[in-house]
């Protein structure tokens, strides 16, 4: 039995409902004793500040933490969210910071493992680093780790951790050896060499990203 969720998370913003509304609901949860934090995931900077905002105005609970897709080939979050949760307090949880599988190499040149998550076609909203421009980027960028002895999906981690706006990610693993090769990055430190080649790399990035 759970007595209570150390962190609930609105999952996408709601168009539909007031923002007011659901921080009082939230807000309730926290008073009721059945959630201890509450944060959010996909909102925007500017949704960010609106919850905030809304939760301060009634004295009510805010946002602790924001959960947006964050990876070397979606730099979104770079744009105005990092900023605005700097400023506001808020710690950031990063998902899909290996871009669906991607940025660990196994694709390499296009090719798709058999048993791989997108060779079971469940990644749709990651497909878009399948793109050739994103595998090209991809197979770079593991050529700068390989010069630096770090795996792939080391680097790729290490490279998200290294902002002070983010506080952790989120892996997938299936194998325990996964997680052996994953963990370790979280000791790892990008040199200012090693980021600027990964920057050069990233400069290719196409405009939407």
């Amino acid at each position: 039995d759970v007595d209570f969720i150390d962190l609930y998370q609105v999952h996408w913003p709601d168009d539909e409902t007031a923002i007011e509304e659901t921080m009082a609901a939230l807000d309730l949860l926290v008073r009721q004793g059945k959630v201890l934090h509450i944060g959010c995931s996909n909102f925007s900077g500017k949704q960010l500040g609106a919850a905030q905002k809304a939760a301060g105005a009634n004295g009510g609970t805010k946002l602790i933490s924001s959960q947006p897709r964050y990876n070397m080939l979606w730099l979104e979050p770079e744009k105005s969210l990092f900023s605005a949760t700097k400023r506001l307090g808020v710690g950031n949880i990063v998902y899909s910071p290996l871009a669906n599988g991607v940025l660990t190499g196994k694709y390499t040149a296009g090719r798709i493992p058999e048993g791989s998550r997108f060779s079971r076609q469940i990644a749709e909203q990651g497909s878009r680093f399948m793109q050739p421009a994103m595998l090209a980027q991809a197979d770079q960028l593991g050529r700068i780790a390989d010069d630096y002895s770090m795996m792939p999906a080391q680097q790729a981690l290490a490279w998200c951790l290294r902002r002070p706006e983010v506080s952790s990610v989120i892996v997938g693993a299936t194998k325990p050896a996964q997680l052996d090769e994953l963990l370790p990055a979280n000791e790892l430190v990008i040199s200012p060499e090693q980021l600027d080649r990964i920057e050069q790399a990233l400069a290719s990035q196409p405009a939407d990203s």
